[in-house]
C-alpha cells in the first residue's frame, strides 16, 4: 500500500490545529483511506488507485471549502 504525506507544519499553531484534524478527516471521509497524524504531517495509507494527483484535487478542494488562501 502506497503511503502520502501532507505537509501541515504551517497549520500547526495553536489557532489552527483544529484544521489539521479536519482536513484528517476530510480525506478520510473522501479517500477511502487510513490517516495517522503527527506533529507535522498526516500520513495516508491507501491503494494502488491513490495517486497524488487525487490528493491534490482533495485538498484543493478542502481549501475551497473552508477558505484557505493557497
Amino acid at each position: 500500500m502506497p503511503k502520502l504525506r501532507v505537509d501541515v507544519s504551517d497549520l500547526n499553531r495553536e489557532s489552527c490545529r483544529y484544521l489539521i484534524k479536519e482536513l484528517a478527516s476530510f480525506l478520510e471521509e473522501k479517500a477511502n483511506v487510513k490517516v495517522e497524524t503527527t506533529a507535522n504531517e498526516i500520513v495516508l495509507e491507501g491503494d494502488e488507485k491513490f495517486t497524488i494527483d487525487h490528493l491534490r484535487a482533495l485538498l484543493k478542494d478542502f481549501m475551497q471549502k473552508t477558505g484557505i488562501k493557497g
